[in-house]
């Protein structure tokens, strides 16, 4: 097991498979991401890359998958202040800080599996955006529940969801909030296959992963690059360009005023 506190890591080391789990495991938060969790994943993913490993699965302990970013980190005005231009440069370095260990896992050298069940909301779906092969049950619901709370999408859903499903869907859940259902995410495109049940949908994950661990990692790392060949903008470029809208645009007494209604609740 590998030392971290937002989440559970370990990597199966027997043989040449080196197959790695991570879990995120606060269920009583609904498995939300404090500000630490995104440093920890950049830092688990760099780590997974040193061992070697070939495969990763990402599933959560509990009902639901993730319902986000914690909205305590959105509580902080001083974190998303936006007057000044200095302000501004400072809401993009946090913006950027974030978004940093999700965008390695599309260039990662190992392939990346997400497990879904239950309500997968808001940095959650970012998350799911930058891996490689998304399972889900039929109970899973997704979200982009960012403009929910006054904020556009800014850690990679808005880049990644149009370059795997439906243009259509990905500007409605974007502009509305509108939890959608896994089936719906399998007819567009990025949900691959569902399950009745989480147990089930992780057998199958794990299996999946195990027979991709034991192709010759050149080829998955060659392929990988091969399916993330876009032409025009790259991934980062959109990225940094996002950060840029949000610390220009970001309206934070109205996502402060948003956020306690959804705290009272």
């Amino acid at each position: 097991m590998l030392e971290f506190k937002q989440f559970a890591l370990s990597i199966d080391e027997r043989g040449e498979s080196k197959v790695a789990r991570l879990l995120l495991n606060k269920p009583e938060k609904l498995n939300s991401m404090p500000l630490a969790f995104f440093d920890e994943f950049r830092e688990a993913i760099d780590k997974l890359a040193e061992l070697g490993a070939r495969a990763l699965v990402i599933s959560a302990q509990g009902k639901h998958f993730s319902a986000g970013i914690d909205l305590a980190v959105l509580s902080q005005a001083d974190l998303l202040a936006n007057q000044s231009e200095q302000e501004k440069e400072r809401l993009k370095e946090l913006i950027a800080r974030l978004q940093a260990g999700f965008a390695l896992l599309p260039s990662a050298p190992f392939v990346s599996i997400v497990a879904v069940d239950g309500l997968c909301l808001g940095a959650g779906l970012d998350l799911v955006s930058a891996c490689d092969i998304c399972l889900a049950t039929e109970t899973a619901r997704f979200s982009i529940e960012e403009i929910n709370v006054g904020l556009m999408a800014d850690l990679g859903s808005l880049q990644r969801l149009p370059r795997r499903m439906h243009q259509g869907l990905v500007r409605k859940m974007a502009l509305s909030g509108e939890r959608v259902s896994a089936r719906a995410l399998f007819s567009a495109g990025l949900v691959v296959e569902v399950f009745e049940n989480a147990a089930a949908m992780e057998e199958a994950a794990l299996k999946l992963a195990a027979v991709i661990a034991a192709k010759e990692p050149s080829a998955i790392r060659a392929s990988k690059l091969a399916l993330a060949f876009n032409e025009g903008k790259t991934e980062a470029e959109s990225l940094s360009y996002c950060a840029e809208l949000q610390a220009e645009y970001l309206n934070v007494a109205a996502v402060q005023e948003r956020v306690r209604a959804i705290l009272k609740r």
